[in-house]
């Protein structure tokens, strides 16, 4: 659990102690498990779905979406 909090794939409540994993990050890890032991034990897949999660998560962040909303709208120019 604190490795995938670490990378991202889980998202621990802040403060917890012991820590604590938010219900919608382990809701959307265990639907992308699920999905994964149906298309069988494959770990490239894995490592595709543990970066698609953190990918989602990092889309939610505030400063991203704002950065994001910047590029599409022509006030920044990509690296």
């Amino acid at each position: 659990m604190r490795l995938w909090a670490k990378r991202g794939a889980l998202a621990p409540v802040p403060g917890s102690k012991p820590t604590q994993i938010e219900h919608d990050s382990l809701r959307r890890t265990g639907r992308a498990l699920r999905e994964l032991r149906a298309k069988g034990q494959d770990h490239e897949w894995l490592e595709a779905i543990l970066s698609y999660i953190k990918d989602i998560g990092d889309r939610s962040n505030p400063s991203v979406r704002r950065g994001l909303r910047d590029l599409a709208e022509g006030k920044l120019q990509p690296a």
